[in-house]
């Protein structure tokens, strides 16, 4: 019985290094609209990064009830925690955090208030002293402790620093966001 065990073992553990061994055929995501379509069929090595950005950026998301323990402290006794994310621009980090749709980030426990709202980034317009954003969609909030937590997420991602002084104007659906927090 012991040999059949060892036998059966070794036969399981062969097909599970050859099903590891595989390489995944490459897909293109087109980054202006999200499309992927496939490359043609050749494989390679799953240590070729093709699709990655040549460098990261930040989106912030929010460690609950930390009172600033592991970044600034923001609304409701919780703290700004940076990200870094494969993303080459400004507008591209901003994109992944309104692509987090759970409400915890991986396994890190950092939480988006914006998970439940569906937004896209409709205008983006980026200058040396002031960055404007319109997003389109449906802004949800979870309770009223996520309407500090939105908008410090927001403003940190698009000003890639909790610290800078640099002017950040966001509209939804073109109602300035500050306006649409308070109807909230």
């Amino acid at each position: 019985m012991d040999g059949k065990r060892r036998v059966f073992f070794l036969g399981l553990m062969s097909l599970l290094v050859t099903g590891c061994l595989q390489t995944p055929h490459i897909r293109r995501a087109n980054p202006e609209t999200g499309a992927v379509t496939p490359s043609s069929d050749r494989t390679i090595s799953p240590s070729v990064q093709e699709n990655t950005p040549a460098r990261s950026m930040k989106m912030y998301l929010v460690a609950l009830d930390d009172a600033g323990r592991s970044g600034p402290a923001i609304g409701c006794g919780d703290s700004l925690v940076a990200v870094d994310v494969p993303a080459g621009n400004t507008k591209a980090a901003l994109q992944e955090l309104l692509n987090q749709h759970t409400m915890y980030y991986r396994q890190s426990g950092l939480y988006s208030a914006l998970y439940q709202s569906n937004l896209v980034i409709g205008r983006f317009e980026i200058g040396e002293q002031k960055t404007e954003v319109n997003l389109i969609g449906k802004l949800v909030l979870g309770g009223t402790c996520d309407a500090p937590r939105i908008k410090e997420q927001l403003i940190a991602t698009l000003r890639q620093s909790t610290d800078s002084v640099y002017s950040v104007s966001i509209t939804v659906n073109g109602i300035p966001f500050d306006e649409l927090l308070s109807q909230k």
